[in-house]
């Protein structure tokens, strides 16, 4: 059983996050639409041990900028996106 980093935030998105290896994390309760992918990229850290800057975070085949947030690029409530892990060169 998953225990959540924080209580849910008050209009929370379920956002989860598949890895390459097929590997499905849920950040459910823990993210709002203001949340940006560097923030999401640090929950991902705290649960799976990635620092962020080996992260990279795909959503409707385009590469999601730190700076952008769940809501910015207009994604559903409950959507999958896909992390990609790789070196920092």
């Amino acid at each position: 059983m998953e225990t959540p980093l924080r209580k849910p935030a008050a209009g929370s998105v379920g956002p989860l996050v598949r890895t390459i290896n097929g590997q499905t994390i849920s950040l459910q309760g823990l993210c709002t639409p203001n949340t940006t992918f560097l923030e999401m990229k640090r929950m991902i850290e705290d649960r799976e041990g990635i620092p962020p800057e080996q992260q990279r975070i795909i959503f409707a085949g385009k590469l999601c900028e730190d700076d952008n947030t769940i809501g910015g690029i207009n994604a559903e409530t409950n959507c999958t996106f896909h992390l990609v892990v790789g070196l920092q060169s």
